[in-house]
């Protein structure tokens, strides 16, 4: 999950990059060719709709399995924020020894297991040796065509206190975590679904049952609304043919459509009153609608089976007709004339302002010593 503080800083460098292949700045030279981004990678769809991306490499020893679904937070419904990442825990792995798919992989030589919510995406990756490639896909498979019918209120409640065991570590108990929760509730009131950030709000998680967990599962985890990317050291003619058999038997479900979402109102400066660190701090935030909530430059991932994997996905849900090696080697073109215009234009917009005091300021270096 990515932390809300960097939200907008993220969100300003990312819209420069749409520009930047028709700017060139003449004091900075180009560094990098398009080649040196290169990842190969093939794109097919399956009948029932799920879009598959193979990037074979045989540097690699392991092969990474990465499922991404248009299931994050923006796709909560009114009144349960949080749901997104509570059905992220209860569809990580199952209640059963059968489903308990992360000590499977494990058992099997996985050295990564993980899944996590951001703003518009779910996500579920493992890096197994590329001889249990077939593992991997096998539990893909079976976490969709099994788990939903498997969330109970057990299930949800013991989750539940996971998830705000999470918010007390990250947030409640860390120096301006509460502040950032103030400035999601201000920078994206009710109703808008991110007004709680990917945690959510305790009151609304509170009132989650199976029923919400399980309806967001079957609607959304679906082979229609996802995109799989294999990345590392395997057959993609294999890969395939264990994809058709096993994912691609599952039914098709529909592709999920970005919500519409209530605009922004009008600038605020609040205050808030910071229980843990000792120094104020100033938050100044803005709402960017016309990009990616989650998009970001990553130039030197690619060295990397999750960054490969990330950087495909996101290209894929994006719709972008660019390749890799366009998506990055277009950077180098940023000039400061380019900055300025796109940070006139999009940082005029209306504002949060969050000025949070410590009740516990510093005391003076004399007391101090």
């Amino acid at each position: 999950m990515k932390p809300p503080g960097a939200l907008i800083a993220v969100l300003a460098v990312a819209l420069i990059s749409s520009r930047a292949e028709a700017l060139h700045y003449p004091g900075e030279g180009r560094r990098t060719a398009a080649r040196d981004f290169s990842v190969d990678a093939q794109r097919f769809e399956l009948p029932n709709g799920l879009i598959v991306l193979l990037a074979p490499d045989r540097g690699f020893s392991n092969v990474l399995v990465w499922t991404t679904f248009r299931a994050g937070t923006l796709y909560e419904p009114a009144g349960r924020s949080g749901l997104a990442h509570l059905v992220e825990h209860l569809m990580a792995t199952g209640p059963t020894p059968q489903t308990d798919y992360q000590t499977l992989l494990e058992t099997r030589g996985a050295r990564h297991f993980n899944a996590s919510t951001d703003f518009e995406t779910m996500q579920f990756e493992t890096v197994v040796p590329a001889a249990e490639l077939s593992l991997a896909l096998w539990v893909d498979a079976d976490r969709l065509g099994s788990l939903p019918a498997l969330i109970d209120a057990e299930q949800v409640e013991r989750n539940r206190r996971v998830v705000l065991q999470e918010r007390a570590v990250r947030d409640v108990d860390a120096p301006y975590g509460l502040v950032d929760e103030q400035l999601f509730k201000r920078l994206f009131a009710a109703p808008h679904p991110l007004h709680g950030s990917v945690a959510g709000v305790p009151a609304e998680l509170a009132h989650v049952t199976a029923g919400d967990a399980q309806t967001f599962a079957t609607r959304l985890l679906v082979p229609a609304n996802g995109v799989l990317t294999i990345v590392g050291r395997f057959d993609p003619a294999e890969a395939r043919r264990l994809i058709e058999d096993g994912l691609g038997r599952l039914p098709a479900g529909r592709r999920a459509r970005i919500p519409a979402l209530p605009p922004f109102g009008q600038a605020m400066v609040d205050a808030r009153q910071e229980l843990i660190a000792r120094e104020p701090r100033v938050i100044e935030a803005w709402r960017l609608s016309r990009v990616s909530h989650d998009e970001a430059l990553a130039l030197f991932d690619l060295d990397t089976l999750e960054g490969r994997a990330s950087r495909l996905s996101r290209l894929e849900l994006l719709g972008s007709k660019m390749n890799v090696a366009q998506d990055c080697s277009g950077h180098w073109g940023l000039d400061p004339p380019a900055v300025r215009e796109l940070a006139r234009g999009y940082l005029a917009n209306p504002r949060v302002i969050v000025h949070a005091r410590p009740l516990r300021p510093r005391p003076a270096r004399a007391e101090r010593e």
